[in-house]
């Protein structure tokens, strides 16, 4: 299995090594047979510029689509409101035609709205728009003050039979406070068109909640997605006794939105019971797969659980086996009291058939409320 998609400063520690033992081989021509891979150098590039009118965001998710490179952002804090008297936008995005990362990614642009403020890649439905602004913080109508629905989008995928790019989203309820929200459900949206929002897909129609695919609880496979030979793969890693075990889902492109389409891998099979998922390695909340023609094998790149170190997974086929994680760089976040959540890697920015790539991170900017920024490091392998 391949993805066939279009694709100054602080140093951390070096020569790094792990042993990758080749236990299967891999069709792509590019393949190496190195056996032990080394991080040669990890080295801080700076931060990634952004509009005046943001004050701060996460995620960063990138994927090259309409000849750009597109970034999706989780919450994004404004200086200035937008056209519907809004502060903070529960998603964003940014997109740039800069596709050399090596003196840094610039030349961002945002799709803006009558005020010149960035617009939401998925906006919210009626109901969610007047629940919002009834709880707004600046004119609160009713209690909670502060309170909100917002959908959380992951990384950008492109389904090339059907032109559109498919992405997973989280539904989630929270109120003023650190970390006070509960996601309520997770679905899928389909975007055809760069100048308009993504749009949600229907999963059950009769149902209460006809857009969400998943319930509360159920896993989702929302991280790292590839579209292989007509399918969605993904990975569900949820927070199971302070550890992120992520097993492998999929589903028929034409069919993506609905939950009895997606089956689990077992370790040897695909079932349609999530329980019966094989944990295929230790992962984390936001994690970016791609194929590596250097190595020669598939690469998962996130955030330790609970540290602040960067560290790399590879394996023959997306099912597997996985290997043990090479750390690559320790992150700088301006905190100590704080991980690591959102390291984010950048295949369409990747040299030298990936020997060199390009990591991001979110941390907060010191002396400030609200206010991030995203780190750019270079990772050269070996």
């Amino acid at each position: 299995m391949r993805n066939e998609q279009p694709g100054c400063g602080r140093r951390y520690g070096t020569a790094l090594s792990l042993t990758l033992v080749m236990l299967h081989s891999c069709s792509s021509p590019q393949q190496t047979n190195v056996a032990a891979l080394r991080v040669v150098a990890a080295e801080e590039l700076g931060v990634l510029e952004q509009s005046p009118t943001i004050l701060g965001r996460d995620g960063g998710f990138s994927t090259l689509l309409w000849g750009t490179t597109i970034w999706v952002y989780g919450d994004t804090f404004l200086s200035k409101a937008d056209e519907h008297g809004r502060t903070l936008l529960h998603n964003s995005f940014s997109r740039t035609e800069d596709l050399n990362a090596a003196d840094g990614i610039t030349a961002f642009f945002e799709r803006q709205d009558s005020l010149g403020t960035p617009t939401m890649l998925l906006e919210p439905t009626p109901q969610e728009e007047a629940f919002n602004a009834a709880h707004s913080v600046t004119n609160c109508r009713e209690e909670p003050c502060g309170a909100r629905y917002g959908t959380w989008p992951t990384e950008l995928v492109w389904d090339h039979a059907r032109a559109r790019a498919l992405a997973h989203y989280s539904l989630i309820y929270a109120e003023p406070g650190a970390w006070n929200f509960t996601t309520l459900g997770s679905g899928l949206a389909e975007w055809k068109d760069p100048t308009q929002p993504a749009v949600r897909l229907l999963a059950a129609p009769s149902s209460d909640t006809p857009e969400l695919t998943w319930a509360q609880d159920d896993p989702v496979p929302s991280q790292g997605p590839q579209v292989l030979d007509d399918y969605l793969y993904g990975f569900a890693c949820p927070l199971v006794s302070l550890r992120r075990p992520c097993t492998l889902a999929r589903a028929p492109l034409s069919t993506v939105a609905r939950r009895e389409s997606w089956t689990w891998y077992t370790g040897h099979s695909w079932s349609t019971e999530p329980a019966k998922a094989s944990p295929l390695f230790e992962g984390n909340v936001a994690i970016t797969v791609s194929f590596n023609s250097y190595l020669g094998r598939w690469m998962a790149i996130y955030a330790r659980l609970f540290e602040d170190t960067v560290e790399l997974r590879t394996a023959p086929e997306l099912t597997g086996p996985w290997s043990e994680p090479l750390p690559l760089f320790t992150g700088d976040d301006h905190d100590e009291e704080r991980w690591l959540y959102d390291a984010v890697a950048h295949a369409s920015y990747a040299e030298e058939n990936g020997r060199i790539m390009y990591v991001t991170y979110s941390r907060p900017i010191p002396g400030t409320m609200f206010s991030s920024e995203l780190v750019l490091v270079r990772v050269v392998l070996e």
